[in-house]
């Protein structure tokens, strides 16, 4: 389902979000997409769909907006490994 929303924003802040040939809807929309997948509250997948783009399409701009697609922990990844290492052990691999 769809809904609109009206957002009354002073208008210093609108020439800051338009973009030469983009439509402020698009770009609040967008703005808003990267936010919740920022926030890990959207997954990658939903995001794009919502965007109407490629997921592959998405990670690429999140990446490029900062946003990493893997975002793990120093220690979580230290903790896969170890238990990729442990399993392989386990079944002599």
């Amino acid at each position: 389902m769809l809904k609109n929303i009206n957002i009354v924003l002073p208008q210093e802040i609108v020439n800051l979000i338009t973009i030469q040939n983009e439509k402020l809807t698009d770009k609040l929309k967008e703005i808003i997409i990267f936010g919740l997948y920022r926030e890990h509250r959207i997954s990658a997948g939903k995001a794009a769909e919502i965007l109407e783009i490629t997921k592959e399409a998405f990670i690429h701009f999140s990446s490029a907006k900062g946003i990493p697609h893997i975002d793990q922990s120093k220690n979580d990844v230290n903790d896969d490994s170890l238990n990729l290492e442990n399993t392989l052990n386990e079944n002599h691999l």
